[in-house]
């Protein structure tokens, strides 16, 4: 996704912790969490055995949030502190456990309760959204 290095760059070097979730599998979002530096990610198990596929292991469910409040909690962070940026509106519950919800190039569910909408299909437009709410001054990217 055009700007999510930079954004997750950005971010991280100003202290803040990242973690994704995902209905998807584990395949990916390691390979996320590795390219993106992300403090954590919560997804769904492929399970092999013998070099086949023996089954899944579902870690996520429809309820999202249920999933982050675990490291919320433990990373010691208020609502008011959590970001989230959706598209789909499974995950919506998200949305109630954050101080900033951001609908990214989402379905119009989602853009009917989020705080910001950002349709442009660049992560690092975040960071702009980010200071203007919290009133900081992190780092954007220019287009050189």
């Amino acid at each position: 996704m055009t700007g999510a290095k930079e954004a997750c760059r950005i971010l991280k070097a100003a202290g803040w912790k990242l973690m994704a979730i995902s209905g998807g599998f584990t395949i990916m979002t390691e390979r996320l969490q590795k390219e993106l530096d992300l403090d954590y990610v919560f997804s769904n198990e492929l399970i092999f055995k013998d070099g086949k596929l023996d089954g899944v292991t579902i870690n996520v469910d429809s309820d999202k949030a249920k999933s982050a409040k675990i490291k919320i909690q433990e990373w010691n962070q208020t609502k008011d502190d959590i970001v989230v940026a959706v598209d789909g509106a499974n995950d919506l519950a998200l949305f109630d456990i954050c101080g900033l919800g951001i609908a990214f190039r989402a379905q119009d569910k989602v853009k009917d309760v989020a705080n910001v909408i950002l349709e442009e299909k660049d992560l690092s437009k975040i960071l702009d959204i980010i200071n203007k709410h919290y009133n900081l001054a992190l780092e954007t990217p220019t287009i050189a």
